[in-house]
């Protein structure tokens, strides 16, 4: 659902001959950063935010975001961070940046208290700045720059409270095991875009390979039985063709394009494609080849065509795109099978 988050500042009636002091500036920026979160949240709609990102070398292969525990004081610190909350907050949190400008003046932080699983979350006061950055040669001695707020909080299992709001983001998870917080590696935070984190990216390009094998095997299989002359292998045939002339439409945009954009919009091309296949299988009820597969086969695309299915677990979400994936192969697998065989052959024969 797209909310937009409240206006919490108001600009300045300014007047001639007022009186002016650094709280009307202040009052002012803070308008301003009012606005532009509000521009920014409504481009994005609501169904594009989380991390951005990184800026770093690219023999870096850290971790990221960037999250330092030390087993002795237990403190756990946020070296890096980009992003943007689902209220349009921005976040900027690097090592570049506070080495080079000292912003922010130090690193959000927090000691673990309990032995047990964790969440991480970060939380942006964009309104309730800091002074940052160098201090002033001028009288009166101030910090030259200002920026937000942040704070590391965490949500431990046995919580049964949860954590949200327009300036809160999730960025990771700790499992605790054998007297050892371990990083989660497989928990990917929200994304504003595919190649916003290395695993997500990673699940990403495995997804198009096994779509373009598939869609080169559904070829061969289109190429092998075309010129068949049994009319439920032809009609089966030209089930195949349809389904791999729409990956072949699209298979570019995926591959060049979409791993620029929200998560989403993947999310949203395989249940495009899943509705296709069912539907397609719906308008072929009579060809007992097709059936024959339907008839296991549906549920994978079922979960993944679920109106429901919002895709906000991006592991979960991947997960079921690749079964949906994996049983189409399959069933491909089966088709050419039964063709050979001359007889129906269920997906489940090839799984033994």
């Amino acid at each position: 659902m797209f909310v937009l988050d409240e206006i919490q500042n108001y600009p300045v009636n300014w007047t001639d001959g007022m009186r002016v002091s650094a709280k009307d500036f202040s009052t002012t920026d803070k308008a301003w950063s009012d606005a532009l979160r509000d521009v920014r949240v409504t481009l994005f709609q609501g169904n594009q935010y989380g991390l951005l990102p990184a800026l770093r070398d690219s023999r870096d292969h850290s971790g990221y975001p960037k999250l330092e525990f030390n087993s002795t004081s237990r403190l756990l610190t946020l070296k890096e961070c980009r992003a943007v909350t689902v209220g349009g907050y921005r976040i900027e949190i690097t090592e570049n940046i506070q080495y080079n400008l000292q912003v922010p003046p130090s690193f959000p932080s927090i000691s673990i208290q309990k032995e047990e699983d964790f969440s991480v979350y970060l939380t942006v006061e964009m309104f309730d700045v800091q002074g940052a950055g160098k201090m002033s040669s001028d009288a009166p001695p101030r910090y030259l720059l200002s920026c937000p707020y942040y704070e590391l909080s965490v949500l431990y299992k046995s919580d049964d409270i949860g954590l949200s709001g327009f300036n809160h983001l999730k960025i990771a998870e700790y499992n605790y095991r054998s007297g050892e917080f371990i990083l989660n590696d497989q928990y990917i935070p929200p994304c504003m875009t595919i190649d916003s984190h290395p695993k997500l990216l990673e699940l990403f390009r495995y997804t198009g390979s096994n779509l373009k094998k598939l869609h080169d095997n559904g070829i061969m299989l289109c190429r092998d039985y075309r010129t068949d002359e049994r009319p439920d292998v032809k009609d089966a045939v030209h089930w195949v063709e349809k389904i791999m002339l729409l990956i072949a439409q699209s298979i570019w945009t995926y591959n060049d394009y979409l791993s620029l954009q929200s998560p989403v919009q993947t999310i949203t091309y395989f249940k495009n494609l899943s509705q296709y296949i069912l539907s397609l299988s719906d308008l072929h009820a009579d060809n007992a080849f097709i059936q024959k597969g339907i008839q296991s086969e549906r549920k994978y695309y079922n979960t993944l065509a679920d109106p429901n299915f919002t895709g906000e677990d991006l592991q979960t979400a991947f997960r079921r795109i690749d079964e949906s994936l994996t049983s189409l192969n399959q069933w491909l697998k089966a088709l050419r099978e039964s063709f050979r065989q001359r007889r129906p052959i269920p997906v489940e024969e090839l799984r033994k």
